[in-house]
């Protein structure tokens, strides 16, 4: 990224006496006479993956079968959101800075990723979002990994954003399962920055 805010994808980067030299997967050359002029180097393609960019199955798990095949659930419009909030606005937790990225989990919903054993390590900032005013609404986050749970606790809105850092070497395939007491808003779920790295 360059810091005109230019997002360039290169196939290489070649440092000369003149400048920077960007040549991009479709061949296309740019010239920059300074270094500086380039904002930000990211090496990370190919090797994270964010949920909110994968594809998921989801699943509303406490609902008797025919009200299942009807299509109903709790928040039947919206059980899963990515990237943002339910009115459009940015996910956020109290006392973290905004997530660009990640997913708004209605409670009683389960998400399941088929990630094929490629990953090592699943990331992400659990918590509920700060706009929920009642401090002791809580939901709980079951983390499982082929069928094992590899983590599980309930979360309040009072208590501090809780990072996640799970070893999922090998596991194909990934369960978030958000349950809650109540179906109300509030106690949708954010897991900010969600993301698997290889």
């Amino acid at each position: 990224m360059d810091v005109f805010g230019n997002q360039l994808v290169a196939q290489s980067v070649q440092l000369t006496d003149e400048g920077v030299q960007v040549t991009t997967v479709a061949g296309v050359r740019f010239h920059y006479p300074k270094l500086a002029a380039l904002a930000r180097l990211d090496f990370s393609l190919g090797n994270l993956a964010y949920l909110s960019d994968l594809p998921f199955q989801t699943l509303a798990p406490d609902l008797p079968a025919d009200e299942k095949e009807k299509g109903l659930r709790l928040h039947l419009q919206l059980p899963v959101l990515k990237d943002r909030g339910l009115s459009g606005d940015v996910l956020k937790v109290a006392g973290h800075p905004p997530f660009s990225k990640g997913l708004l989990i209605a409670p009683d919903t389960v998400l399941t990723f088929d990630l094929g054993g490629e990953y090592r390590e699943f990331q992400a900032v659990a918590g509920l979002p700060e706009s929920v005013l009642d401090g002791q609404l809580a939901v709980q986050l079951i983390v499982e990994g082929d069928g094992r749970v590899l983590f599980q606790q309930t979360l309040r809105r009072k208590d501090p954003p809780k990072p996640l850092s799970l070893d999922i070497q090998g596991i194909r395939q990934l369960r978030l399962i958000v349950e809650g007491d109540f179906a109300v808003n509030g106690n949708r779920l954010i897991l900010g920055n969600a993301r698997v790295v290889k």
